[in-house]
C-alpha cells in the first residue's frame, strides 16, 4: 500500500497545531492567574496601604505595617506610636514576655510582647524569641544568651551559622555549636550536659533530639 505523504503530513501538522494551541491556553491561564494574584496583592497591600495587625500575645498594641517600607507598634486604643519605624516585628506567639524586632539597619532587639514597648534596644546581628527566661543572640559573630535586662546570662562563645536550627531552650536544654562547629547540648547555665561531638543535632520532637 502506497503511503500518502501529503495526508500523513496534514494529520501531523494538525496534531502539532492542536498541541501548541492547548499549551498556549494552559500557559495563558497560568499567567492570568499569576497576574490576578499579583493585582490582588498590590490592591490590598499597595505602597499606599497601611495595615494594622493584632499582635499574637496582646490586644494592648497593634502592628502598623506599610508593606515593603516599615512596621511599628502602636497603642491599640489611642493609636500612639510605641516604636520608631522598624523593618520587622515577630508576630508569632511567644512563650515568654519578649519578642524580636529588627530595625531599619538590620539590627535585632526585643519588644515586650504584651505592651509593644522596646525592652532591649536593637544591637544584635541575630536574635531568637525568649525561652525559659533567656534569649539567644549573636553579637560580633558569636552566639550567647541574654536575660530580660539585656545582660549576658551565658557569654557569647558559641559558633553561629545561618543554616543552624533555632536556639531555644526546651526543658532546660539547648543545642549549640562549639568553636569548631561541632554540636553539643548545654543547660540553662551554659554548661555542657552533652559534650560537643556530633555533626548534627536536630530540634526536639516528641521529647527527643535526633543526632
Amino acid at each position: 500500500m502506497k503511503l500518502n505523504v501529503k495526508k500523513v503530513w496534514s494529520v501531523t501538522w494538525k496534531t502539532l497545531t492542536g498541541i501548541a494551541l492547548l499549551l498556549v491556553v494552559i500557559l495563558g491561564g497560568v499567567l492570568l492567574d499569576e497576574y490576578f494574584h499579583s493585582w490582588e496583592f498590590r490592591h490590598r497591600y499597595g505602597s499606599n496601604s497601611v495595615d494594622k495587625l493584632y499582635a499574637a500575645n496582646s490586644s494592648d498594641f497593634m502592628i502598623e505595617q506599610k508593606w515593603g517600607e516599615y512596621c511599628r507598634a502602636v497603642d491599640a486604643v489611642t493609636g500612639e506610636k510605641l516604636t520608631p519605624k522598624l523593618q520587622h516585628i515577630y508576630n508569632g506567639f511567644v512563650s515568654d514576655t519578649l519578642t524580636v524586632f529588627m530595625d531599619k539597619k538590620g539590627k535585632r532587639g526585643y519588644l515586650n510582647a504584651y505592651t509593644g514597648k522596646i525592652a532591649i534596644p536593637a544591637q544584635f546581628e541575630h536574635a531568637w524569641v525568649f525561652s525559659e527566661g533567656v534569649g539567644a543572640v549573636v553579637k560580633n559573630g558569636k552566639l550567647g544568651f541574654i536575660d530580660h535586662q539585656g545582660n549576658w546570662a551565658i557569654q557569647p562563645r558559641f559558633r553561629y551559622a545561618k543554616e543552624d536550627v533555632e536556639y531555644v531552650f526546651k526543658n532546660g536544654l539547648c543545642t549549640v555549636k562549639d568553636s569548631c562547629g561541632i554540636f553539643g547540648i548545654i543547660d540553662i547555665e551554659g554548661n555542657y550536659v552533652l559534650e560537643p561531638e556530633y555533626t548534627n543535632i536536630r530540634r526536639v520532637r516528641n521529647g527527643y533530639r535526633l543526632m
